[in-house]
């Protein structure tokens, strides 16, 4: 990790990673984000599979004008292991991850090693909640406020992560208000389907506070509801 200060809003900015005096890759062009326009954003998930379909979803992203990327869990098949974040998640994401910020969130596949450590290891998250856990977190982009929530965990009405969500919404003053977490509330899909329970306990809250829009990801095909 390198520390980078004083950079200004919404300002260009080229990089090249030096060794030995060297440039190991062509300068890189980055833009800071500024709160006070609009953003795009592109969102996308369970796509560690080192498939023709992931690499199809990379090039689309790569050739869609984005200032961040938002990713709904199962970032690293099979296991989440470390062995596993290089060909499923660093090599295919290279270009992307030289210009643009991924956030990450928890999958059920990205905990089956160690309850998610390599996950923990490899990302780098706010951690901006109480517990300073590393799997749940905020962050403003352009004028959206996002939650990261680690469904995989209790998000029970009362719970850490509840109360996170309550307090971060209540303070939120952002034109849109986005909520991502792995686990679909609604979902047609016959592999896993509707996750009842997180629906039962965060949709009330949700529709409270007014949220824009919620992502998830976890069920293998794509839907929308309004």
């Amino acid at each position: 990790a390198v520390a980078v200060e004083g950079l200004a809003v919404g300002t260009h900015y080229a990089y090249a990673p030096t060794a030995d005096g060297v440039p190991l890759t062509p300068s890189t062009e980055f833009r800071t984000d500024d709160p006070s326009v609009a953003t795009t954003i592109l969102a996308f998930g369970d796509s560690g599979t080192v498939s023709p379909e992931q690499t199809a979803i990379r090039d689309r992203m790569a050739m869609t004008p984005a200032d961040s990327i938002l990713h709904a869990g199962d970032m690293v098949y099979d296991s989440g292991a470390p062995s596993e974040f290089d060909p499923t998640y660093f090599q295919p994401y290279a270009e992307l991850l030289r210009r643009l910020m991924i956030w990450p969130c928890l999958g059920n596949h990205d905990i089956r090693t160690l309850n998610g450590q390599p996950w923990r290891d490899v990302f780098y998250t706010p951690a901006n909640n109480p517990n300073h856990n590393e799997g749940y977190y905020s962050f403003d982009v352009g004028n959206a406020h996002v939650v990261v929530l680690n469904s995989n965990g209790a998000v029970g009405v009362g719970g850490s992560q509840y109360n996170f969500l309550d307090a971060e919404l209540t303070a939120s003053t952002a034109t849109w208000n986005i909520v991502v977490f792995h686990h679909t509330m609604y979902s047609s899909g016959t592999s896993h389907g509707s996750a009842i329970p997180i629906r039962n306990s965060l949709v009330p809250i949700m529709d409270a506070h007014g949220v824009d829009l919620v992502l998830m990801g976890h069920e293998h095909n794509y839907e929308r509801t309004h």
